[in-house]
Order: C-alpha cells, then structure tokens, then sequence
C-alpha cells in the first residue's frame, strides 16, 4: 500500500527528478519512493522532465505475402459430404497482394454503400430545423 504524498516537500521533487534524470524506470522510482507509478508520471509531466520512450517494442505489422491458395471466395455448400476445401473455393489467381479474392469475387463481396445524406431534424421545442 503507498503512504498518501504532497508534493511541498522540496526534497521528494529533487529525488524524483535526480532518479529520472539518472534513467531509472517509473517502476523501479516507485519502488524507492514508496509511490504509485500514476504519482511519480503525474508529478514528472508537471515538472516537464524529458519525455522518455516507452520500453516495450511497438508491435510491427506483419508484411502482406502473396495469396498462393487463390481466391478463396467459397462457391456451393462447403459442408457437402465428401467435397473438401480445394474443392469447394474458387482458387482463380488473386491480382492484389494480401487480397483474398479474384477481381470477380472481389467486386462481388465488397460493395461501396452510397454515401449518407444529412436529413434536417426538426427540434420541437423550438420549432427550429437543426
């Protein structure tokens, strides 16, 4: 549990600052201060400490690979008795990469939806058009 902290104490101000400023994570301050991780931020960011990256790796997408299977736009009952996937999808080249289906299927699946017209509402209470 943390002791509930004022911050009008000069000396917490200098140790948390000489800590940031030595590169201690906000982890490892909280431990020597006796803090809470959202205490020893708060404080950082009013003082205007120098910004520091995040440690964790910024997950990285993953790069798009060539569709080799086909289109993979499924044509029948894929639950027939005794057909099995080859069978079942439509399998033509695909043009895009990371594209799951042939121009054809693609065009088919998705479709653009008109673009949505405002309609005015009347306010009643006003009798006025919004």
């Amino acid at each position: 549990m943390t002791k509930p902290i004022t911050w009008n104490d000069p000396s917490l101000t200098e140790q948390l600052t000489m800590l940031w400023e030595i590169g201690l994570s906000t982890a490892e301050i909280m431990r020597q201060m006796g803090m809470t991780k959202g205490q020893i931020v708060g404080r950082a960011q009013r003082l205007n400490l120098a910004h520091r990256p995040s440690p964790l790796p910024k997950p990285r997408p993953a790069p798009l690979q060539p569709n080799t299977k086909g289109c993979c736009f499924i044509e029948g009952d894929p639950l027939a008795p005794g057909l099995t996937f080859d069978e079942v999808i439509c399998g033509a080249s695909v043009d895009r990469i990371g594209g799951a289906y042939c121009a054809a299927h693609h065009a088919r699946v998705w479709v653009r939806q008109p673009p949505r017209v405002r309609v005015p509402t009347v306010n009643r209470s006003r009798g006025s058009v919004a």
